[in-house]
């Protein structure tokens, strides 16, 4: 397809020039090549475009990707061995850098009934005897679901006599609902159960695990 144009745009630059001869006149023609491209251009353009687009996506993808290979690792917990062991909290100390709780097992359990002070009783939470095969330890840990008036605390007992205590007092009076936990006991043969640090008259009716 061809443009017909006059001597005058002669000298404009075409890609193109055919150059005709009809009835004596001499006319000259350009194909209209731009116009055919221009289509293929815009191709070219937004191929362009889309490698650009993905070149920064990949950019974008590799700093997120490196800035999360670089997060710390989490704190290994600190190292204990056989009564060493005894004392300390179990979420914070272990073997081979795991803590003592992970992976730890519920072997005793009481829900905690709390008097309402008309002479009915309503259920406030979970006391647990906790055990670890990893670092033969236990503890005993207190989930309560609400406030509790008169639980000032709560103890694992060896049946040696030695024990471990843990206040959890939140109010005055009272501990405030939460998840509480004792030092460990080294225990790997002797039995052993969680009881309440309470009050008198004691406010649960139930306010220890059996032994274990």
């Amino acid at each position: 397809m061809c443009i017909k144009l006059s001597k005058a745009h002669f000298g404009q630059k075409f890609s193109t020039i055919s150059i005709i001869e009809l009835r004596g006149s001499v006319w000259f023609y350009t194909c209209v090549e731009q116009l055919l491209n221009k289509p293929r251009r815009l191709e070219i353009r937004m191929k362009r475009l889309r490698a650009r687009i993905a070149t920064a996506m990949l950019g974008v993808l590799l700093v997120l990707g490196g800035a999360a290979m670089h997060v710390p690792a989490a704190v290994a917990a600190e190292s204990c061995y056989g009564d060493y062991c005894s004392g300390k909290d179990p979420s914070r100390v272990g073997v081979g850098g795991v803590p003592c709780a992970d992976r730890a097992d519920t072997v005793r359990s009481a829900r905690v009934n709390m008097s309402d002070g008309f002479g009915g009783y309503y259920e406030v939470g979970t006391l647990e005897v906790r055990w670890s095969a990893r670092c033969q330890t236990n503890w005993a840990r207190l989930s309560l679901e609400r406030d509790a008036y008169g639980i000032l605390g709560i103890n694992i007992l060896q049946d040696t006599g030695y024990k471990q205590y843990k206040s959890t007092r939140g109010f005055d009076g009272g501990t405030s609902k939460g998840v509480f936990w004792t030092n460990m006991i080294y225990s790997p043969t002797a039995r052993v159960m969680a009881y309440l640090h309470h009050t008198w008259p004691p406010p649960c009716t139930v306010c220890a695990t059996e032994w274990v």
